[in-house]
C-alpha cells in the first residue's frame, strides 16, 4: 500500500535505536529507480512541437532545465500563456502514457535492491518532481509495486534542490534525517538532502566525478550494494541532540 505525498505515514509507529543501524532509505525516482529519461524527453518535445512549434528541449541545459522541475512548473517558462501551459502539460502527458510501456523500464538491480532493503525492514520513500499520477503509472509499468512505503511529489514553487519534499518524506515515514540513507542522482538532489538536514548520502558510480573529493558522500557502483550499506551504516544523533 502506497501513502502518498502530503505527509501520511504508512508504517506505524517509529521505534529509534540510537547508534543503530539505518531504519530507512530516502531515494529520487528517475535515474534511480526508474530510466524514463528517453521517455520524459519525447514526451516532452512532442508537447513542444505541437502546441509552440518548437523543437524543446535539445541541449545538455535544456534538458537538465526539463528533468529538473515538475512539466507545468518548465512550460510556463517557454509561454507567459496559462492556456498554453495547460495544453503543453496535458499533451505531455498523453504522450508519457501512451509510450510508456514501450520506453519506461526499471533501473537494473532496482527491484532487486528494494526488495533486499524491505526485506531488511527499512522503510522506502522517494522524492520525485513527477505528479502523483505519473509516479503511480510508472510502479505499474515497472513491476514495482508493493516495495514502497511512501512517494512525495514536488508542488508549484518545488523543485529537485528543495527540502521541503524530503521534510514531507521523512514525515510520512515517522523518521528523521538521522535514521536514513538518501540515494540521489544529480547535483542538485544532493543539496536537497542536505538541506533537510541528512548526512549519508549514495550516489550512483556514474555521478563519481561531479562529487569527487566529497569524502562524506558513499559512492556505489551497483544498487545490490545499497542493502549492505543500510546495514553497516549507523545513524548519527537526532537533530535535537546535535544543537
Amino acid at each position: 500500500m502506497f501513502g502518498e505525498g502530503t505527509g501520511r505515514p504508512i508504517n506505524g509507529v517509529r521505534t529509534s535505536m540510537q547508534n543503530g543501524p539505518m531504519l530507512g532509505m530516502v531515494l529520487t525516482w528517475d535515474r534511480i529507480i526508474v530510466s524514463a529519461l528517453e521517455l520524459s524527453l519525447f514526451a516532452y518535445r512532442e508537447a513542444a512541437r505541437e502546441v509552440l512549434g518548437e523543437n524543446y528541449p535539445i541541449t545538455t541545459s535544456e534538458i537538465e532545465l526539463v528533468t529538473s522541475m515538475p512539466v507545468f512548473e518548465s512550460a510556463g517558462m517557454l509561454t507567459d500563456d496559462s492556456g498554453l501551459v495547460d495544453r503543453i502539460v496535458l499533451q505531455y502527458h498523453g504522450a508519457y502514457i501512451r509510450l510508456g510501456p514501450q520506453l519506461l523500464k526499471p533501473v537494473p538491480g532496482a527491484v532487486a535492491a528494494l526488495g533486499s532493503l524491505r526485506a531488511q525492514g527499512l522503510r522506502l520513500g522517494v522524492v520525485t518532481v513527477k505528479p502523483e499520477v505519473r509516479v503511480r503509472f510508472d510502479i505499474e509499468c515497472c513491476g514495482l509495486a508493493g516495495l514502497i512505503d511512501t512517494y512525495v511529489s514536488c508542488v508549484e514553487g518545488e523543485n529537485v534542490a528543495h527540502p521541503s519534499p524530503v521534510w514531507r518524506c521523512l514525515a510520512n515515514l515517522e523518521l528523521e534525517a538521522s535514521d536514513v540513507m538518501f540515494v540521489a542522482g544529480r547535483l542538485e538532489e544532493i543539496v536537497a538532502a542536505r538541506a533537510a538536514g541528512i548526512e549519508s548520502i549514495v550516489v550512483p558510480a556514474d555521478l563519481r566525478q561531479p562529487v569527487s573529493g566529497d569524502d562524506q558522500i558513499r559512492i556505489v557502483e551497483s544498487l545490490s550494494e545499497l542493502p549492505g550499506l543500510a546495514s553497516e551504516t549507523p545513524r548519527g544523533p537526532p537533530l535535537s541532540e546535535q544543537r
